[in-house]
């Protein structure tokens, strides 16, 4: 799982918090039914001592069988008599036993030598609200992209745009096709492409989502010392969906074009797909970079051209029209 190290150890708070709760309050149960029924208390330290007992049994050769299978039988008659208690002061049985959250891994959340299912769906959840956190996504929704905004002659197009979004976060793994998303400024290229991250965050793979800008900031002060020391380059060439946002706004410089190219060549190599939305087109994009990017982008994306007019305009003027109906 190509998880950030922030988000594991958020998790991995989580679970032992739960396992500390759980067994803070059986322990209160404990206590508080021994105040209420003295012979508990000794029955416990008889349990306690049988243990100590079958211990002692390991390496006592032939007779250690015996003398275990005589501790259980004293054990599993130490556990009637308290059920009996418990029974009679009107509780459960299992009123004593440490009700931990999830059963299968009690709370320490793996078995054996693999993450439990309640690990990994919380490892989903925190990247899924980390997310959410750091770009409106939320509020960008397949159901919420309308086609209204485009006109008739265009609709069909991008009509096909978004069923294209809808399938891919659909069908998403990790040797999804890398996409680029090209086209002027407020035709919904960022909507669609986090649509698309959360969906594919609930599926349970982690997403990386940022602009082109931020992530070449944030490489730049890692690689001269700035940085966190969380290994940002090692997140972005092994997270399961790389999301590049606003490709060429950024300020160009030998170290980011050279940052940039590791990053795309890198994720083509280890066939990690990534998303980049931009507002050049494919000349500009071979303007723009040198030709090994542009070659790797072109050349290697799946191409996916959004038309139209900028719908925050077409909204703004909906609003100041009904804005002079109303007045």
């Amino acid at each position: 799982m190509a998880y950030s190290k922030e988000i594991f150890e958020a998790a991995q708070a989580i679970i032992d918090e739960r396992r500390a709760v759980n067994e803070r309050d059986a322990e209160r149960r404990r206590k508080a039914f021994a105040e209420e029924e003295p012979l508990y208390a000794d029955l416990l330290q008889q349990s306690i001592l049988l243990t100590r007992d079958m211990v002692k049994c390991i390496g006592q050769g032939e007779k250690a069988k015996e003398l275990v299978e005589q501790a259980n039988i004293r054990r599993r008659q130490l556990h009637l008599s308290i059920t009996d208690l418990l029974r009679a002061h009107g509780y459960p049985a299992d009123y004593l036993e440490t009700k931990y959250t999830c059963r299968k891994c009690k709370d320490y959340g793996f078995e054996d030598t693999a993450y439990c299912t309640c690990f990994t769906q919380l490892l989903k959840k925190l990247a899924f609200e980390e997310a959410a956190e750091n770009t409106p996504l939320t509020c960008s929704r397949f159901e919420d992209f309308s086609l209204d905004y485009y006109s008739a002659d265009l609709r069909e197009h991008m009509e096909g745009v978004l069923n294209y979004c809808k399938d891919y976060a659909d069908t998403f793994d990790r040797d999804s096709y890398s996409v680029l998303m090209y086209g002027e400024t407020g035709l919904g290229k960022t909507h669609l492409s986090l649509a698309i991250a959360g969906e594919v965050i609930k599926k349970g793979y982690y997403v990386l989502y940022d602009s082109t800008q931020s992530i070449l900031n944030r490489l730049e002060r890692e690689h001269f010392g700035k940085g966190s020391g969380d290994d940002y380059e090692k997140l972005l060439m092994e997270s399961d969906l790389l999301i590049l946002d606003d490709l060429g706004t950024e300020f160009s410089t030998q170290f980011t074009l050279a940052a940039l190219y590791n990053i795309l060549n890198t994720r083509l190599l280890r066939s990690r797909p990534t998303i980049i939305s931009t507002n050049l087109d494919l000349k500009g994009i071979e303007n723009h970079y040198t030709k090994r990017i542009a070659s790797r982008i072109v050349g290697e994306y799946e191409l996916l051209q959004f038309v139209g007019s900028d719908i925050r305009q077409c909204r703004k003027a909906e609003i100041d029209a009904g804005e002079d109906d109303n007045g």
